[in-house]
Parts: structure tokens; sequence; C-alpha cells
């Protein structure tokens, strides 16, 4: 617990570099290179035992405890497979745990270069410099190397993730036969807490900082004491956990007291320095009731504040829909004014009625979805997101963390099919030949994958000097009138379409869509539907888009006699 503690906390502020976030096949990847250096590990443990005794006594005296505990903890976390035995499934149950994720990218950007530092002090063995070649060659057989700056990026998306959800972090660390229920299989060990330390510190959430480290302290106190020594660096310990928890009390009040302190701040709405955090965690925020939500919303496309409390509300299991509203919600069965669907209706259910927000279930089958992922997987690339003065060109990575691929009708024709249903079941045309609507975009989310609130209309009737209006855009179809999105696997926990200005979430379930408008009867955009995709807590979630364009739906939705006020966008 003690080992090196204080020294790696102290070196929690990481630079701001930008990285991409780890893809569920880098995961896989790298759980097959994880499996290669400890087979070639256990190989080498048995060679060098029956080598020459100077050579044995060197390998045992410095190798043999950090090699037997890098193999150790693989088995424990992964268990005992084979290289040539680690399957797909096997790194998918990692990618699908954030907890195993992170352990993963730590062991390969940390674990295995201490290994390669400490055998530089170890006289030329031939069996360790052959465990060396193999595993070179492994990494370019995989076109895979795990860096620090991967290990960054996964400890951001988990410091997030905790914050979110306001997971415990006491039930996440060691003492696993005495945790409470948890959503993962396994614990983090000190180093790995460290590092979410430093992740939330580099997020500017301090009072995470100090729930963790309080969950830290409180293992330390509780630990039971073998010898003097234990004794001696558990108090220097504690006394460095102690400082460190002070240092991110006050950091957490300066910021509240800095930023013009409403009590609205986020999942620690008051001064630490006043109220304990614990009690903090079990508060909800002071947000709007769901009867005058509507009434004040902002016309601005930006996430506030408040959105951003709510979505994070939404992404915990709550709605803000009034209990008159939820009453008028309705599940049916409905053929939506198509032919086609006579004979097998639709499946629908309601979350929201103004503006309207839909689920149809059993939407795709499982042989589509599988036809749709299949084709996905080889084209993913890190999710991008259009650059704007509030985060800069490079930085999608703090907005969006997922995988994307585009897929053409032409490429695979059963999309031509599917197009077919989404027509009949949205009444508008979804032809990507005639710009009627893009091409299928379809998402890969890892465990932490997430998107914060946005819009997906362009608001090109907004830009009337021009500014943002993409020529284009304009020459392909106009803006995006609607968003129909096919959730295309069961998500563990986690990974809602969360609306925090119409106070719903939709949770993923596989075959099912949901379809929502994104501009009002007069073109302009409609900021109501701002969404979000919450972070993944436990597993993957595959998601796809048909976006479908303004232009070609003249006669399909005809314009109303008298156009509404973007003003009674807000009723």
């Amino acid at each position: 617990m003690c080992g090196g503690f204080f020294v790696l906390l102290l070196a929690f502020i990481r630079s701001a570099f930008l990285v991409e976030a780890l893809s569920v096949e880098d995961v896989s990847r790298a759980l097959v290179l994880d499996t290669a250096i400890v087979d070639h590990l256990k190989n080498f443990l048995t060679e060098a035992s029956n080598g020459t005794s100077n050579n044995h006594q060197a390998h045992s005296n410095i190798h043999s405890y950090y090699i037997n505990e890098f193999i150790r903890e693989h088995e424990q976390i992964f268990g005992n497979v084979q290289t040539s035995n680690t399957t797909e499934m096997k790194g998918i149950e990692a990618a699908s745990d954030p907890v195993k994720s992170l352990i993963l990218t730590r062991r390969l950007s940390k674990g295995w270069p201490q290994l390669l530092r400490i055998s530089k002090t170890v006289p030329r063995h031939s069996s360790w410099k052959k465990v060396k070649s193999e595993v070179l060659k492994v990494e370019k057989e995989l076109g895979l190397v795990i860096e620090e700056e991967d290990l960054n990026s996964q400890t951001d998306a988990f410091a997030r993730v905790i914050h979110m959800y306001k997971l415990k972090p006491k039930e996440l660390t060691s003492l696993g036969y005495q945790r409470q229920k948890s959503y993962f299989s396994t614990h983090l060990k000190t180093l790995d807490v460290a590092l979410i330390v430093g992740a939330a510190f580099d997020e500017r959430l301090y009072g995470t900082a100090v729930d963790v480290l309080s969950s830290v302290r409180e293992l330390t106190e509780t630990a039971s004491e073998t010898s003097q020594e234990t004794i001696s660096n558990r108090s220097n310990l504690m006394r460095n956990l102690n400082h460190l928890i002070y240092l991110s009390s006050k950091l957490h009040d300066l910021r509240l007291s800095s930023e013009d302190y409403k009590p609205q701040p986020g999942m620690f709405p008051r001064f630490l320095s006043q109220v304990p955090i614990s009690t903090q965690r079990e508060e909800r925020e002071l947000l709007t009731d769901p009867l005058t939500l509507r009434t004040n919303l902002p016309t601005s496309v930006k996430h506030t504040e408040e959105d951003s409390l709510r979505f994070a509300e939404i992404c915990r299991g709550h709605n803000f829909i009034s209990i008159a509203e939820r009453a008028r919600l309705r599940c049916r069965l409905e053929s939506r004014g198509s032919p086609y669907l006579i004979l097998m209706p639709a499946m629908v259910e309601e979350h929201s009625l103004n503006p309207s927000i839909v689920s149809f279930h059993k939407a795709l089958s499982h042989k589509q979805i599988k036809e749709i992922t299949d084709t996905a997987k080889p084209m993913l690339e890190q999710a991008k997101i259009k650059a704007d003065d509030r985060i800069g060109p490079d930085a999608s990575f703090k907005v969006r963390s997922s995988y994307t691929a585009w897929i053409r009708e032409e490429r695979l024709p059963m999309l031509k099919k599917l197009r077919a249903k989404i027509e009949a079941l949205t009444g508008l045309s979804a032809d990507e030949t005639t710009n009627a609507a893009e091409i299928l975009q379809v998402n890969l989310y890892a465990a932490g994958g997430y998107y914060l609130p946005h819009v997906d209309a362009f608001g090109l009737l907004s830009d009337q000097e021009g500014e943002n209006a993409d020529a284009a855009v304009i020459s392909s179809g106009g803006d995006r009138i609607a968003t129909f999105m096919f959730y295309m696997n069961d998500v563990n926990a986690g990974g809602q379409t969360a609306f925090p200005r119409i106070g719903v979430g939709v949770k993923p379930a596989a075959g099912n869509a949901v379809f929502w408008s994104n501009l009002l009867p007069d073109g302009f955009q409609d900021t109501r539907t701002l969404h979000g995709a919450c972070p993944v807590l436990k597993g993957i979630k595959w998601v796809s888009n048909k976006w479908i364009r303004y232009d070609q739906q003249f006669q399909r939705k005809p314009c109303l006699l008298q156009q509404p006020s973007r003003d009674r966008q807000k009723t």
C-alpha cells in the first residue's frame, strides 16, 4: 500500500497533451501483447532456473519478484490464457470493464518498461535477451505500442466515470472481499489510484480527488500492522495523504469562490471546508422543478452548467418529466401511415411529446446488426467534431470519446432495405443518393466512452451572416432535420442518450432505434434537442445514425400554414 505512493502522487500534475482514447480493437490487441509477454516471462523463469548458478542467482535476486508479480496480476485479472487462445471476446471483455482496461494499459505503459529497465542491471542472460526480442516481434506484428499518453487517456476517462456516476472509490480499491456490490470484477492497485487522482486534478475534479484520497486513507487506517517498517511507512503515507486531501479541499473551495459560486457547481456542490464529502455525495443537485423546466430554456446550442448537471442526473437514472406529461406517454403498435407497416406495425414507445422523441423496438434484426458491425470494424477511426472557438481544433477527445465508421449503401446492399424501413417509420426520405440523408454513421464506445451534450443540426438558418454556414453542407441537402439512431447492442451499465433540456434519457437496447426532429417547423434549430451520450460504465456500446436532411423533405413534410415563432419552442 505504501511503496512509492507519495512519489507517484506528486507527479499527478501531468501535461495537457491530448491523446486519442483506446479503441476496443486497441484494448484487444493490448491483451494479446500482455498475454504474449507473460508467456515469454514464464519460459524465461523456467530456463533461468535450469541455467548456471551465477546467472540464476542474479536472476533470482533482481528479477524474480517483479516478474512473478507481473505474471500473477495478469492471471488474477485476465485468467491463465495462452496467446493463441486470446480471442476477440477476451479483448471485448477487457474493453468493457474500465478497471481492466486501465490496469492493462498501466501494465504495458509502466510495468513492462520497468522490467526492461531492471534488466539493465543484470548480467547478460541469453534467455532474457530472447524475451525482449520475442516481445518486440509481437509488438511489430500487432502494430501496437502502448505509451504513457494512452494511460493518461484511460485515467482521464475513469476519473470522469467516477465523477459522473458517483462511484464509491473504496469499492474500486483493495480489500476486495469486503467491497460492497460493484460493477467491476477486480480492484485497483495503489498505483492506479494515484493515476486517477492525477487525472481528477487535470480535469479540475478536486472533490473527486478528495473522495478517492479519503478512501485510500480509510483503507490505510484499517490495514493490519505486520512490522515496524510497515508501521513507519504507513505513518508517512498518512501524513502525505492528509496533506493532499487538505490541498484538494482548498482547491475545490477556491474554485467555487472564483467561479461566482452558486449551489450548483457539480457533484460536490458545497464548500468541503463546511460540509463533509460523504454528506455531499448523497445529495441531489438543486435543479429546476420539472413543471417549470421548459419555461426558461436557453436558446443557445452551447450547453450550460445547468445542462451539464441535468445531463449527469439523467445518466444516473433520473428524469425530469412532470407527472402530468408522464401520464400521457404511451407504448403502442402503429403503422405510421405506411403500407409497409400495416401487416407488421411498429412497436412505438414515447419518451417526450413536445418535442417528440420516440423509440421503435426491434427495428433491427440480429443478422442486420452483425452485418453492420462486421462491415464497420475495419473502418473505425477516432471520432472527430467540428472545431470551434471553445475547444480548439485538436481537442475532440475532451468532448467525445468514440470510434466512427461511415458505410455507403453500395458497400452494404442491405442498407437499402433498412432505408425503406426508416422512411416508413419517419415519413421522411432517407435516400443518400439524392442527398435526402447522410450515409450511415456507425459509432463504437468502449468503457468510459461518451459524447458531451450537443445538437445535431448545423443551424444554417441561424447563421444569417454566413459566419458558420458551409456552402458544401447547404449544397448537399441542407440542415439535419431529424436524427434516426439505432442501438446495436445491450449495454451493461451507462450509455444512455440523455436530453438534459427535455429531462429524459433513452436506454440502449439491441435492435431498438430512437427518433427525434432537430429543427422547428420554420427550419431553425430546436435547441431543446440538445443531447449527449452518457459514459459507458460497464460494457461497450454500438450505435449507428442516419441523419436526415431538410431540402428533400418538402413533399413529405410540408410547412405549416402558420409558422410558429422560435420563441414557442420554450412552451
